[in-house]
């Protein structure tokens, strides 16, 4: 839909910001009110708030859109340590919806009073019993943060989201968020997910994939040295000295060997 530059902002504050350059012709009122719902989205989940992790969903309500970080140890991944941390989440591993049942057709929500049935609840506590299966992934180490909109908007806000960050469960590695197969168990081969992370039961009777985790892996640690650049050395507004990671593959550019992003940024 159009290209996205990393800018430094110098009044009325100074600021890092993220300036989306539109295509000609893409400026119809459905594709700037996608644009505007992704702005609001981002908006509400840019907050100071200390981010939960995936064990603390009792709070959670409703329908809506959420986001999962990782910050921790596994090697493949170790570039997200750059940008995440337990308290600064900067790049989620994967954007999600959840809707209740039938909200795809329309179909009335008959468990609002209920709240084990709390869309974004169930969602997150799945994902929850996935990571705690998984034999190389420790649940502590991923937090999320959670948006509740009106089923009108989901599935525009994840979109939005999923453009915006493009995560590496969505994006590269499939399979995070799959079911136990029906029937065709047999005939149906095991996600990327399932066999760079294997430990959920139903996945070990799927047939084995062609390629290997370790070649999974390779893959997921290339996609994230190319999204994810080297620190950059600079000042904070007051001059003192600090090292920033900043996300700059989707304007196309790279630090060079000193570290500095090219001129004009």
């Amino acid at each position: 839909m159009g290209t996205v530059y990393l800018c430094d902002q110098e009044l009325p504050v100074r600021r890092r910001v993220a300036v989306k350059v539109m295509r000609a012709g893409m400026d119809s009122a459905a594709v700037l009110a996608r644009f505007r719902i992704e702005q609001q989205a981002l908006a509400a989940l840019d907050h100071d708030a200390r981010p939960l992790t995936l064990a603390n969903t009792e709070d959670v309500a409703g329908e809506g859109v959420y986001l999962i970080y990782y910050c921790g140890p596994f090697e493949a991944y170790a570039r997200l340590r750059l940008v995440n941390s337990p308290t600064v989440l900067t790049m989620p591993i994967y954007v999600g919806k959840a809707l209740h049942a039938g909200g795809r057709k329309g179909i009335e929500d008959t468990t609002a009073g209920d709240p084990a049935g709390a869309p974004l609840r169930k969602r997150l506590r799945e994902h929850l019993k996935s990571i705690e299966a998984a034999q190389n992934l420790d649940a502590a180490d991923f937090f999320f943060r959670h948006l509740s909109v009106d089923n009108t908007f989901v599935a525009l806000g994840e979109n939005g989201l999923i453009n915006k960050f493009v995560p590496l469960w969505n994006a590269l590695i499939d399979g995070f968020g799959n079911h136990a197969p029906g029937g065709n168990r047999g005939t149906s081969i095991r996600s990327r997910w399932d066999t760079l992370h294997p430990g959920r039961s139903w996945a070990r009777d799927l047939q084995d994939r062609s390629e290997t985790a370790q070649t999974i892996a390779d893959d997921a640690s290339e996609y994230l040295r190319a999204r994810i650049a080297s620190p950059i050395r600079g000042v904070d507004v007051q001059g003192a000295p600090v090292e920033l990671t900043v996300e700059v593959e989707s304007a196309g550019l790279r630090p060079d060997d000193s570290g500095s992003l090219p001129t004009g940024v």
